[in-house]
């Protein structure tokens, strides 16, 4: 930079190892790539987002083009003045910055700037106390009174009866300000008194601003929550899982400690697919071994996630006792809540149940998908936040999935009136970021809810991950479909009695023991697969509604999903599920004609959704454009889904692949999948393409486990 403080001209150059390119007005789309002369055969590759995102900066400080060259200007002692009391405080932290000799000389001998200083005090209980004083470069001290007169005055700076300029951030300044509104402490001569869960709130505020922090010697910071003594703790006390869960799991669970150990409450929002589910119960399990009577944890879910909860909890921490209360049955079970450790529910029971739950205090209550009490107006809202426990934790991919206010309602059940009142949020952050689009009302509530929330993308922790991650995902039939199923399942049990003592059953009698197979499965999909009309159930398929809660959270965090199934009427229920919530897709089945149009289609475009039959589209395409996999309904042959699967999973593809496989619980895909692992050959045999003469490879008793 040069000249003065009338006026001011600076170049902007980029640097790449021994090259540098000074930059224009505009990025220049064709010289992104330059050969390097300290190498013949070697190209340097520039960055032209991180190039634009400087010039945009220059711009955002006052700084315009002077003409066609590289140089920017800035005219006027007030819009110097104001660049040199903030924006080129703060440029010079992330940018190397020059001055001519003359501006620099004229910067020493004319500008006084005003520094901030914070001392954090002892804290006591719940409060955070600290204090700002505001020195100037020349060791003289501004009273709060004089820096108040600054700001109303609308200027960053005053002239000095020396002549000087005494230059603020009023930038700085009035964030601090809405800070300080958003925080409400108790204030007197500047010293403040604000409560303990705002103090890392204000303590990023003050290192975003580049003030000084002092620390009483009792003030002490908490440790960091990745301490490797905190994370090896874990491990010694879980050797089941010691080298289960992976490094940012880990953390994850340090995490949540941490903030129990503080007695704040959180979010942890990592990408679907990253084993948040495993994170809490391995949480949960350690907190149990940590010795002493501990109360129940209460998790709350979508009555789709319940069993999967217990799957989960079943594998991973077979020793915590668990208790689903779920089902017409419930009622009975109430009285056992205080005699195991995790307990687990649904939104749908909990507004009819709330009375039998506030009777105890768990140790934690944990909402999974949380945007279910997104209506503070609701009974399942107010059931949940009535409540008693001494710790509470959110799980979701999407902690703000159709507005900011969703946030809103989330704390108000994590931290009631962290946030402020509702109208008061609306108006202070929703309508800034929504309407106005405001940046830095953005930026300051990301800091406001940043130590509360963890979320890590599949990008981020990739060295962390597999190239696939597979997961088994439970959901129970319905008390309709259940019926059906069991209906369906004695005659097929009939018909394979009746036929099990003869030497050499008839090939009718044994397709009408498949036939029950086969009807067994639809059911488990959804009872319509057996030209049930809709009208005529009561309830929807529970594999269906699995399936949405998994779609919603995939489509939010951005995701592209391949949904495969054998049953081409399935595919065409999804479609009407799709149609009814306005997703876009793509179709493929054994009728689709110019199927290299539609993989254009899907691979060359955003469509999110990409419905495939099994049979036509589980081999011979290439769909990279997807991440995320989906097994409708669980196939015989565990090489042809994987075989669909590589559609997604396959050279080209840049991203962790997530392949979800969706299994009712208590049903004949359960017995497939144990089955698939001790004859996967026969099984294939016997029932791929309808096929009926492989039966003789599998014992009477294996075909009739598949019917129990």
């Amino acid at each position: 930079m040069e000249g003065g403080l009338a006026r001011l001209d600076a170049k902007i150059q980029a640097t790449y190892g021994t090259q540098s390119f000074f930059l224009s007005k505009e990025a220049s789309p064709h010289q992104f790539c330059a050969p390097d002369p300290s190498h013949p055969m070697r190209y340097v590759l520039r960055n032209p987002a991180a190039e634009q995102e400087a010039l945009d900066e220059l711009r955002r400080a006052g700084f315009e083009p002077d003409g066609k060259g590289e140089r920017w200007r800035l005219t006027g002692q007030d819009p110097v003045l104001t660049f040199l009391c903030g924006p080129y405080q703060r440029l010079q932290k992330d940018w190397e910055v020059e001055m001519d000799e003359r501006l620099d000389g004229s910067y020493q001998r004319n500008i006084e700037t005003v520094q901030p200083e914070v001392r954090i005090h002892q804290s006591s209980g719940d409060w955070f106390d600290f204090s700002v004083k505001y020195p100037t470069s020349t060791g003289d001290m501004l009273p709060q009174d004089e820096i108040s007169r600054l700001l109303r005055s609308g200027k960053s700076y005053r002239k000095k009866p020396d002549g000087k300029f005494l230059v603020l951030d009023t930038g700085a300044m009035e964030e601090f300000d809405e800070v300080l509104i958003d925080c409400n402490p108790q204030q007197q001569r500047g010293q403040y008194r604000a409560r303990k869960s705002q103090s890392a709130f204000l303590e990023e505020t003050f290192e975003k601003s580049d003030w000084k922090v002092q620390r009483s010697r009792s003030s002490g910071r908490h440790p960091a929550v990745s301490s490797v003594d905190l994370i090896q703790s874990f491990k010694s006390s879980l050797p089941e899982l010691a080298d289960k869960l992976r490094p940012y799991q880990w953390h994850g669970v340090a995490w949540m400690q941490d903030l129990f150990q503080r007695k704040f409450a959180g979010i942890l929002a990592d990408e679907m697919g990253l084993g948040k589910t495993l994170q809490i119960l391995t949480w949960i399990n350690w907190r149990k071994k940590q010795g002493g009577t501990m109360p129940p944890v209460l998790v709350i879910c979508p009555s789709s996630l319940v069993f999967n909860w217990m799957e989960e909890a079943n594998r991973w921490t077979p020793g915590l006792r668990t208790l689903p209360l779920e089902g017409s049955h419930r009622a009975k079970h109430f009285k056992e809540i205080g005699s195991h450790d995790l307990v687990i529910t649904s939104y749908a029971l909990i507004r009819r149940d709330a009375d039998q739950y506030r009777q105890h205090v768990f140790e934690a209550v944990i909402l999974d998908e949380a945007q279910h009490i997104k209506n503070r107006a609701t009974q399942n809202a107010q059931s949940v936040k009535s409540i008693k426990a001494n710790h509470r934790l959110v799980l979701t991919g999407t902690p703000m999935e159709n507005s900011v206010m969703d946030l809103w309602s989330i704390f108000d059940f994590l931290m009631p009136g962290y946030l402020g009142s509702a109208r008061d949020f609306k108006d202070r952050y929703e309508t800034p970021i929504t309407q106005q689009n405001t940046l830095p009302v953005l930026d300051r509530l990301k800091r406001r809810i940043g130590p509360f929330l963890l979320r890590r993308t599949k990008t981020e922790v990739r060295p962390d991950l597999p190239e696939r991650i597979e997961q088994v995902t439970y959901c129970d039939l319905s008390k309709e479909q259940r019926s059906i199923y069991q209906q369906v399942m004695e005659r097929g049990r009939a018909k394979l009695l009746e036929i099990a003592g003869q030497k050499q059953a008839s090939g009718k009698a044994r397709m009408m023991v498949l036939s029950s197979i086969l009807r067994m499965r639809q059911i488990c999909c959804d009872a319509r697969l057996l030209d049930i009309e809709k009208d005529k159930l009561k309830e929807p398929s529970s594999k269906l509604d699995l399936f949405t809660e998994l779609l919603d959270e995939a489509l939010d965090g951005g995701h592209r999903i391949l949904v495969f199934s054998q049953f081409v009427k399935m595919l065409s229920i999804l479609r009407e599920t799709l149609e009814a919530r306005e997703v876009d897709y793509c179709y493929l089945d054994g009728g689709t004609t110019q199927r290299g149009k539609v993989v254009q289609r899907f691979q060359n475009s955003q469509i999110p959704v990409f419905l495939i039959s099994l049979k036509a589209g589980g081999t011979g395409l290439n769909l990279t454009g997807a991440d995320t996999v989906v097994h409708f309904d669980p196939w015989w042959n565990p090489a042809i889904e994987a075989q669909a699967t590589a559609r997604a999973h396959r050279i080209g593809q840049t991203q962790t692949v997530t392949s979800y496989k969706l299994v009712a619980r208590d049903t004949i895909e359960e017995k497939i999948l144990a089955l698939q692992q001790r004859k996967q050959t026969q099984l294939s045999a016997m029932l791929e393409s309808g096929k009926i003469d492989g039966m003789d490879g599998l014992s009477w008793d294996e075909i009739e486990s598949l019917l129990e």
